[in-house]
């Protein structure tokens, strides 16, 4: 059971939200950002608990670098829009509409963009991930530590020689 709560690194107030930022240098996971609806509060009339969205990963990094150089207004705008997908988008059809369209031209954009890359690969590089998908596969089997050993290797070994080859 943990008793106390980990302070947050910064707060910051930002019109209508709290953003509190977490750090831990020794485990990855205390890294993250809390955005919270600041609007209950201001009002006095409750805890504010409408909204709150807590991030990780790329986004936190992006926005904890912004408020190291104390440029809130990203952080500000980025909270903003997505308060506003996630509160509006189902009783906006207008909204939910351009949101569609807008993450379906997104996806064809990638779409195109692998489809191009695609067409790039040289057979060395299909056999070698061919080779690294087999690897996978293998270590996914219930096998002694040494037998894992052994075969990854035996499939390095084999990667090599292909490209060797090329």
């Amino acid at each position: 059971m943990k008793l106390f709560k980990k302070a947050p690194e910064r707060r910051l107030e930002l019109g209508g939200f709290i953003v509190e930022i977490y750090r831990d240098d020794k485990d990855m996971r205390g890294n993250y950002l809390l955005v919270m609806n600041n609007a209950d509060r201001a009002e006095g009339v409750g805890t504010g608990d409408t909204f709150t969205l807590k991030l990780t990963g790329y986004t936190w990094g992006y926005l904890y670098h912004a408020a190291e150089q104390g440029e809130t207004d990203n952080i500000h705008g980025f909270a903003a829009l997505v308060y506003a997908v996630a509160n509006c988008v189902y009783t906006d059809k207008g909204l939910a509409d351009d949101l569609s369209k807008a993450v379906n031209k997104y996806m064809k954009r990638l779409q195109k963009k692998a489809e191009s890359e695609a067409k790039n690969v040289t057979e060395s590089q299909n056999g070698a991930d061919q080779a690294l998908m087999e690897q996978v596969v293998e270590e996914q089997r219930p096998e002694t530590r040494k037998a894992r050993r052994n075969a990854r290797e035996r499939a390095k070994e084999e990667i090599r020689k292909e490209l060797e080859r090329e």
